[in-house]
């Protein structure tokens, strides 16, 4: 405690002392009070010569601020400009905040009519609205490009909207193409087609295919079951062209493979229904059926898929060779195989075949898929090829 009284008496009588020589608001200063402190433990000589080492130090001080000043003198004038670019840019972004917040509400009012719009296109196209969906995308497409005048170009988000849709449709009449198959199998009976048309009657004809035309298996008349399942999924192919991006290519392909093997489940289960009445006429023709089926009615719905999913087109996109395709598994082709495996058990055993690989067609217009259509379980025939659906009207 003494101590303490003696230092501030010691300060109080510096102060006291140097009061004329330094500014009032030193006197709240930490570092000039310890300095002060300090001064009063030097003797007389030492206090003769503070003034000059204070000089001194005041002297080197400067002289190393000129040195720093001429050995950084570009650092510093590049400096300044740095901060006089930052100053001008945050100024310019300030400005554009500014603008942009003054334009905000009328964006804002943009987006919101294009949301609505979206909602309601997807809503509609669930709901069956539009029959033509390449027509109704042109002019989505041509909507959107005017919205894009006003900053809110939204073309980019119809891509998946028409996308998912033509998925959906094309899973629906594939489902309803197999529960017809099923319900014709129901009711099928196996009879030849002579005995069906009587040995009087001659065959119908076939129609000269036409060139450029992907002409289906004729031998498919002879089993309505099969021709009535591949008519109702070229329908869904044709109105699948309409609207029809390679990215569907996958979901396409599992879709198809998915109803094949359903389609061998019916037939193993008329299989197993029928096996123990068939007499050995029926069992010949049993075993047709089924051949028909993996050697006719698929390899044929396989080229069906190149026409629409090009393999040149595919192969582009993926970055790689046409003749690569094959390290992408089924990627645009039915899984025969896995649909041999599903059926060898009630077919008769073949001698393995050496099938070569056939080359990868180049890219070439899509032909006509031509339908089957079978009228009646007595008469059957061809239908007339589906035309190409024309362009889209001007928006």
């Amino acid at each position: 405690m003494a101590a303490m009284v003696d230092v501030e008496e010691e300060e109080s009588l510096l102060a006291s002392v140097f009061r004329h020589s330094f500014p009032e608001g030193w006197r709240d200063s930490p570092d000039f009070a310890s300095y002060l402190l300090e001064l009063s433990s030097f003797g007389v000589e030492k206090l003769r010569r503070e003034p000059e080492r204070l000089a001194e130090e005041r002297a080197q001080i400067l002289r190393q601020t000129r040195e720093l000043a001429f050995t950084h003198y570009k650092t510093f004038i590049r400096t300044a400009e740095c901060t006089e670019l930052i100053y001008r840019d945050f100024g310019q972004v300030e400005d554009n905040v500014s603008r942009l917040l003054s334009k905000l509400p009328g964006f804002q009012e943009s987006c919101r009519k294009v949301s609505e719009f979206l909602e309601v296109l997807e809503s509609d196209l669930q709901r069956g609205v539009g029959s033509r969906l390449d027509s109704l995308l042109g002019q989505c497409m041509y909507f959107g490009l005017s919205f894009s005048r006003v900053g809110a170009d939204f073309r980019g988000q119809l891509a998946p909207i028409f996308q998912r849709v033509a998925t959906e449709n094309f899973e629906r009449a594939a489902k309803e193409a197999v529960e017809k198959f099923q319900e014709e199998m129901n009711m099928y009976t196996l009879i030849s087609a002579t005995a069906v048309l009587g040995s009087s009657i001659p065959p119908v004809p076939a129609p000269p295919a036409q060139p450029g035309t992907l002409q289906p298996p004729m031998v498919l008349l002879d089993f309505p079951p099969l021709a009535c399942f591949l008519n109702n999924i070229l329908l869904a192919f044709n109105d699948l062209r309409l609207c029809c991006p390679v990215a569907l290519t996958q979901e396409v392909t599992n879709t198809l493979q998915n109803a094949l093997e359903k389609v061998v489940k019916c037939i193993l289960t008329f299989h197993r229904a029928e096996e123990a009445a068939f007499s050995p006429q029926e069992r010949e023709l049993f075993i047709q059926f089924c051949t028909v089926f993996l050697e006719d009615l698929t390899p044929y719905l396989n080229r069906c898929l190149q026409v629409l999913f090009p393999p040149a087109q595919r192969a582009q996109i993926l970055g790689v060779a046409p003749t690569q395709l094959s390290r992408y598994g089924n990627l645009g082709s039915i899984d025969i195989t896995a649909l041999h495996e599903a059926l060898e058990g009630i077919l008769p055993q073949k001698e393995p075949e050496i099938i070569p690989t056939p080359p990868v067609e180049q890219e070439k217009p899509e032909p006509p898929i031509e339908n089957v259509e079978v009228k009646t379980k007595e008469a059957a025939q061809l239908a007339s090829p589906v035309s190409r659906p024309d362009p889209p009207a001007d928006a």
